[in-house]
């Protein structure tokens, strides 16, 4: 359970990609593998857990329930996920967000938004 999620939130967005940026993130309740990658995304959820090597980029906000991402997982930079619905990816998997102008996003996961 994340504590405090706004904090968390811009801590996600301003901090640069590491290590201690892992760590702090954790503090907050966050499940964060040291080798997880998260760029400077606005990530506003209930529960937050990423796996060895999972990676984040830049660019992202993201406002859901739950992010739960398993190894070398990867969701891509400049994206709008808002919803109330659980965020799983499976190990390997790449989340992918294709928009046409003036349309609505369409959201592509292989093995299901949970």
């Amino acid at each position: 359970m994340v504590k405090n999620k706004f904090l968390f939130s811009m801590l996600c967005l301003f901090l640069p990609s590491s290590r201690i940026k892992n760590k702090i993130l954790s503090i907050f309740g966050a499940v964060i593998s040291k080798d997880a990658i998260i760029g400077h995304s606005y990530i506003y959820t209930r529960r937050f857990i990423i796996e060895n090597k999972a990676k984040i980029g830049s660019f992202n906000y993201i406002n859901n329930e739950e992010v739960f991402m398993k190894e070398e997982s990867y969701i891509q930079s400049a994206n709008f996920i808002v919803g109330p619905f659980k965020l799983y990816l499976s190990k390997n998997q790449l989340l992918v967000i294709e928009t046409k102008f003036e349309e609505y996003h369409v959201l592509y996961v292989g093995g299901g938004v949970y």
